[in-house]
């Protein structure tokens, strides 16, 4: 008697399904635009927030040094000024999608 021929099962290759039909590539798993847009927003809120705290010890009078706060406010004033440029960019694009015949 013969023994049948045992054959090991063969693995898909990478970035193909089962079925044998490609798949998508999967981008990297990283911060989501959400989150890195939300964390932006959080950095420039607590710059604003900082620069009014030293002003307000600036002119209480615990603070003696106004290169540090006007650093501080126009770092504030920058990033603000940067965020709105950026809001100001993605609206324009929304609306020039929203402006594409389907």
């Amino acid at each position: 008697m013969v023994d049948p021929i045992r054959i090991p099962p063969i693995s898909p290759l990478p970035g193909t399904e089962p079925s044998g039909g490609p798949t998508a590539p999967r981008a990297p798993a990283g911060p989501s635009f959400a989150e890195i847009l939300k964390k932006s927003l959080d950095e420039v809120n607590q710059m604003q927030n900082r620069a009014g705290e030293m002003q307000v010890k600036y002119v209480t009078g615990e603070i003696n040094n106004l290169h540090d706060v006007m650093i501080a406010v126009e770092e504030a004033n920058l990033a603000f000024q940067a965020t709105m440029q950026i809001r100001n960019k993605i609206l324009e694009a929304y609306q020039e999608l929203m402006r594409m015949q389907v």
